[in-house]
């Protein structure tokens, strides 16, 4: 049996962020999305692929932060919208 690490998360998203594209990464990063009206930490989550669209539970607007946690590398993106249909939208970030 194989279970997702998000098979146990009882949340269901209310919204979406523009798909994240991961760049001249060695490895899928580590991603936190931060609510910016709240401050609140929505989820941290080490992501499987390059890519990743992130799901919020509340439309607003939130940070990116996507990183190395054991090298302290962290790439942020501010201001991102939530949208209550995922889009095509999408977000290149480079680790360089």
């Amino acid at each position: 049996l194989t279970i997702s690490q998000f098979d146990n998360y009882g949340r269901k998203p209310a919204a979406w962020l523009p798909e994240l594209v991961f760049e001249e990464w060695a490895e899928p990063p580590v991603v936190k999305v931060v609510n910016e009206q709240t401050g609140e930490l929505v989820y941290i989550v080490r992501v499987k692929e390059m890519k990743f669209r992130p799901w919020v539970f509340a439309e607003g607007m939130y940070t990116v932060f996507a990183g190395d946690p054991d090298l302290d590398v962290w790439k942020t993106v501010a201001e991102i919208p939530a949208e209550i249909e995922a889009s095509q939208k999408q977000i290149h970030i480079k680790f360089q």
